[in-house]
């Protein structure tokens, strides 16, 4: 699982190295979290990609001329539990992601297979993602918030 560092919001991904068709590199606009447990990757991936998670950092992120920016690990800084897999809300937040990630690819292969992004035409496809994926995105914000509150 991997999430971007310089952003206003993060934004994650599950990747499985294994199908890739070259080795991985992680360079230094990126965090990484190593697992065998694709659940407990979508479970992390879903809690960096919901609105909820990303709010609570708002006040503490660096600004530019485009507003919030530069998540680093200041999201990790909120008190969220390590990955249950006895946990309801947890395996909810895992097959949640797991379901925005297959919706996700499927987008990707019908709009953009094989395209080449730029910087703006990524920010782009990020919002029309995050659209295609606005009701699953809902479900997993409302669960984080209990997730968060349930923390404190």
């Amino acid at each position: 699982m991997l999430y971007t560092a310089s952003a206003t919001d993060a934004c994650a991904a599950v990747i499985d190295r294994k199908k890739l068709d070259s080795e991985f590199i992680v360079e230094s606009v990126c965090y990484w979290y190593a697992t065998s447990n694709r659940r407990e990757a979508h479970y992390l991936a879903s809690f960096l990609n919901s609105r909820a998670a990303n709010n609570k950092i708002k006040d503490f992120q660096a600004r530019g001329l485009f507003g919030e920016r530069h998540v680093h690990k200041k999201i990790l800084d909120l008190p969220f539990p390590l990955y249950d897999s006895k946990n309801e809300l947890h395996l909810k937040l895992a097959d949640l992601g797991a379901v925005c990630a297959k919706k996700a690819q499927a987008f990707i292969d019908k709009n953009y297979a094989n395209a080449d992004f730029d910087a703006r035409t990524l920010g782009r496809v990020r919002s029309q993602m995050r659209r295609e994926l606005s009701a699953e995105l809902g479900q997993i914000d409302a669960l984080v918030e209990a997730l968060l509150l349930n923390d404190e």
